[in-house]
């Protein structure tokens, strides 16, 4: 049996009202609970206005309605916190004979997602200190399927170490950590192409130009407009080193958040081009947070 942070108890005491989540009136009384442990609740108020007087600790909340039962919302939710691929939860839910199908665990884990990135969209992006580096990612969605199926010059294309089949994604990282806690912020930015007139456009809508006081990069040509835009800007060669020995310049923090992009997305299989955002705001909020279930339900609800 797995050992879980959350219980059922805990889960509702998160949901507890304390008032109406329709008129938002405090005079509210508590009915009775139900079989699956959920408070319900009568408003006054409600009754009065011809309004649905009853309602329930997940009225309004992203569970509402869900026919899953809350024990498998938690374990899901438990899971998905250890970093478990939704086909290695559908297995495992089977082994221990509590199964939730693997439609549902994609359903959930997208939920889950979704949480995460509504409180991501919250963090502020105030640094003045980045480094800024691409990377390229192969997404096993249907498109990367039927591209497989098409032939290329006689031969049949494949990722491999190539970049035809792969997605861009530039990555934006504070050099110092947030005062407040031991955090960075980070912005990811899918691109669809890397010309210098477009990651310029990209980064001032995403974080705004006048914030790249100081930035650090390698020598890629699409950068060089840095130079004109920030006030230092600083490069590295890693053709001949990885830390510019005259100015003190490296891009080892990126690409050690690469690192973390390329373990996730093996972990994922399976990733839909549509909802890279999604994926990319939770390896972001992952590299920056210790994650347990109590963390994710709480977003869920929360948001």
């Amino acid at each position: 049996m797995i050992k879980l942070v959350c219980n059922t108890n805990k889960f509702y005491k998160m949901t507890r009202k304390h008032c109406c989540p329709r008129c938002e009136n405090k005079d509210i009384k508590m009915v009775k609970k139900d079989k699956d442990g959920k408070q319900h609740y009568y408003c006054y108020v409600c009754r009065k206005n011809h309004r649905r007087p009853y309602f329930h600790d997940l009225t309004f909340t992203v569970f509402h309605g869900k026919k899953l039962k809350t024990e498998k919302i938690i374990m899901l939710s438990h899971y998905f916190s250890n970093n478990d691929s939704a086909h290695r939860t559908y297995k495992t839910s089977m082994r221990i004979n509590n199964k939730v199908s693997l439609k549902t665990t994609w359903k959930y884990f997208k939920l889950f997602r979704e949480g995460i990135l509504k409180f991501q969209s919250r963090q502020p992006l105030e640094e003045k200190h980045w480094e800024i580096d691409e990377i390229y990612i192969s997404f096993r969605d249907k498109k990367h399927h039927q591209a497989t199926k098409r032939k290329l010059r006689g031969k049949s294309v494949t990722p491999g170490r190539g970049t035809e089949l792969k997605t861009p994604i530039m990555c934006i990282i504070s050099k110092n950590r947030l005062d407040d806690q031991k955090k960075r912020a980070i912005k990811t930015i899918p691109l669809e192409n890397l010309s210098s007139q477009y990651i310029k456009e990209k980064i001032d809508f995403e974080i705004g130009l006048s914030n790249m006081q100081i930035v650090e990069t390698d020598e890629f040509p699409s950068y060089k407009f840095m130079g004109k835009v920030a006030l230092k800007h600083y490069e590295v060669n890693h053709k001949k080193h990885f830390v510019n020995h005259r100015t003190g310049a490296n891009t080892n923090i990126v690409e050690n958040f690469n690192q973390n992009i390329r373990y996730y997305f093996n972990v994922y299989r399976f990733c839909d081009t549509e909802n890279i955002e999604l994926y990319m705001n939770e390896i972001i909020y992952r590299y920056n947070n210790i994650v347990t279930e109590n963390d994710i339900l709480k977003m869920c609800i929360m948001n």
